[in-house]
């Protein structure tokens, strides 16, 4: 009886509010549909198309893959689901997807990025907390897929980013597009920690003081413990972390400053060139004394989807090293290529995921090989997909400006109980 008002009650709230998570089993099967061995829901196996929920900015790259699959041989037959840009229609259409997922059904495939904080106007996304989403059980396990893929290498992949992608040991999303926060600095200044970079040079305290408007949830480490349920920075430190980022963002305005800061991603990578000899791109470290990444775009496999293997076709080759470095495929008797000018999307291209490929992609942005193998080797510690909380802490930082110790002390408590709250749903 619990269960049964518990789904009620989580209907009616996706159905009013849009929310994402649910105390029931997003994974049971519509009635009359059998599981079958890898998946549940909709019947996809007796021809009907495979559904791919996209953003729009990615329909022209998913439509490239669709052609390369369909000359490459593949039997399978897709379909896009590409989501409104209209705010209230954007709404609407998640809201009814979010409950087909929770009925058995939606989508098979999603290529999506988590809701990006720094959006002017804030955009929706399918889950807003990819986090939850992983540890609710609606996302087929990918592990066994992967071991059998003969393009998707993830073994090539940086692990701290993959690691990102899993609950309960199991890979539920694929990563595909990853960034991080930096700076353009004169020389190598030795710098790595939050701490080094808040006692630093004038010039070190001005350009990452200006980084903090738009990144300062990127000077946390690990923000949600293991469990997933409860945040893993204690209020009393999450307090002097707002207090240090608002005293340097005072300072960015108010002392030395002017060099390219952003985030990691082929934009970034032009200002920087364009600053001049003798400058080096240096990461925004974290209060944990390491470097957290931003995941931009992921790709996942719907646990009621009836085809996973059809499903994983697609998915598979966006990890591939051939569009992870930029590069077309050649199928032999076609006598052309498929996804030379491939992207990830207007709003989440970024850096690729495979270490490997790195340095390789700074040189194609004209970087020199020397300074190229240097910033490949900037080590991830701590890596997630875009989230709700993020904009919580953005919003924070903003809300703190020019405050009181009282007035942040205060801001932060309310922050902390509402992000508390909503990893508790």
């Amino acid at each position: 009886m619990k269960r049964a008002i518990a789904l009620l009650l989580v209907l009616a709230l996706c159905m009013l509010a849009g929310c994402e998570r649910a105390n029931t089993d997003p994974t049971t099967p519509k009635e009359g549909i059998q599981a079958s061995a890898a998946g549940q829901g909709k019947d996809t196996a007796d021809g009907g198309e495979i559904t791919i929920c996209i953003n729009k900015d990615f329909e022209r790259p998913a439509k490239d893959v669709l052609e390369y699959l369909k000359a490459s041989g593949c039997e399978a037959s897709f379909e896009l689901l590409v989501l409104p840009s209209g705010k209230e229609e954007r709404e609407s259409k998640i809201s009814r997807l979010r409950t087909e997922i929770m009925g058995g059904g939606g989508p098979d495939v999603f290529v999506l990025p988590g809701p990006n904080p720094n959006y002017v106007e804030s955009r929706e996304e399918l889950f807003q907390n990819v986090g939850k989403t992983m540890q609710s059980g609606a996302l087929l396990p990918l592990d066994d897929l992967l071991a059998e893929s003969e393009i998707a290498h993830v073994e090539a992949c940086d692990e701290t980013i993959m690691r990102a992608g899993q609950a309960n040991d199991e890979q539920l999303i694929l990563p595909l597009q990853v960034t991080y926060s930096a700076a353009v600095l004169e020389g190598t200044p030795a710098l790595s920690s939050w701490e080094d970079i808040f006692s630093g040079s004038n010039k070190v305290r001005a350009a990452f003081g200006r980084l903090m408007g738009t990144s300062f949830f990127n000077t946390l480490g690990q923000l949600v413990d293991d469990t997933g349920e409860n945040l893993a920075i204690e209020k009393e430190d999450l307090v002097a972390l707002v207090t240090q980022a608002t005293e340097l963002h005072a300072f960015a305005f108010e002392g030395e400053g002017g060099a390219p800061v952003g985030l990691m991603g082929e934009n970034f990578l032009q200002q920087a060139s364009a600053a001049g000899e003798g400058m080096e791109i240096v990461p925004l470290y974290n209060n944990q004394g390491g470097v957290t990444a931003n995941i931009t775009l992921y790709a996942a496999i719907n646990r009621n989807c009836a085809d996973p293997s059809g499903a994983f076709r697609f998915v598979e080759v966006l990890l591939s090293d051939t569009l992870q470095g930029g590069r077309g495929f050649t199928v032999e008797g076609t006598g052309r290529s498929y996804c030379s000018t491939f992207y990830y999307g207007t709003d989440t291209v970024a850096l690729p995921v495979k270490t490997s490929l790195l340095a390789d992609y700074y040189v194609s942005k004209g970087m020199a090989a020397e300074q190229a193998k240097a910033l490949a080797g900037v080590e991830i510690t701590t890596a997630r997909v875009y989230a709700d909380l993020d904009a919580d802490l953005l919003s924070l930082f903003v809300k703190c400006q020019g405050a009181s110790e009282e007035e942040i002390a205060q801001a932060v408590d309310e922050t902390y109980t509402t992000m508390q709250m909503k990893l508790a749903e």
